[in-house]
């Protein structure tokens, strides 16, 4: 008589279980899988959507910041650089003033010096017009005449005289005659005296004015 074979002992038992089991499992998976719903995955696209075009957005204000930023800088550069060529001016300026008042001052002390030279030159222009017209020296005589004396001719002359300036005076009806053994005599201020000849005697009387 045959022995009767527990279930568990039966090969084809084992392979039916095996597969009851797989598919257990996977039942089990997708009952535990959560349900995806279409609006929430409509909503996730345009957050996805929403956020990409805020990341550009970002980007974009970042490179506009970025260009702003070197704009900036370059704005900067360019006003140091001017800022470094006003001031290269200002100091040419400043030195290019100096030298104009060192050059005026110059001139100025030029100015005063030829004024100076000018003042002592006209000084000694004026003195040597007053010496000058202190020196009188015989010119010329005119118009002379003789007349018979009671012991001696006299002869009368108008003498002209002049300076060192070329002014002229002119004595009239001086006076001479000639003694033996004296000379010629003149009467005529502090010219009065004897004398070797007659132009002697007329120059003192122009040396006398």
């Amino acid at each position: 008589m045959t022995e009767k074979k527990r279930a568990w002992q039966v090969p084809q038992n084992w392979v039916i279980a095996l597969l009851l089991g797989i598919a257990g499992y996977f039942a089990i998976h997708y009952l535990h899988k959560p349900k995806v719903n279409r609006l929430q995955q409509a909503t996730a696209y345009f957050d996805a959507l929403e956020a990409q075009e805020r990341a550009e957005r970002e980007h974009q204000a970042a490179l506009q910041a970025q260009q702003q930023a070197t704009a900036e800088r370059l704005a900067a550069t360019t006003a140091k650089a001017a800022a470094q060529q006003a001031q290269q001016a200002a100091a040419q300026a400043r030195q290019q003033a100096e030298e104009a008042n060192r050059q005026v001052a110059q001139a100025q002390q030029q100015a005063d010096q030829a004024k100076a030279s000018a003042q002592e030159a006209q000084q000694r222009q004026q003195q040597a017009y007053a010496q000058n017209g202190r020196q009188w020296m015989l010119q010329s005589t005119e118009n002379c005449t003789e007349v018979d004396g009671v012991d001696y001719p006299r002869y009368f002359c108008n003498v002209i005289c002049v300076n060192g300036n070329g002014q002229t005076q002119t004595r009239k009806r001086v006076m001479t005659w000639y003694q033996s053994g004296v000379g010629w005599i003149g009467y005529r201020g502090d010219a009065t005296g004897s004398y070797s000849s007659q132009t002697a005697f007329y120059q003192a009387v122009c040396a006398a004015l």
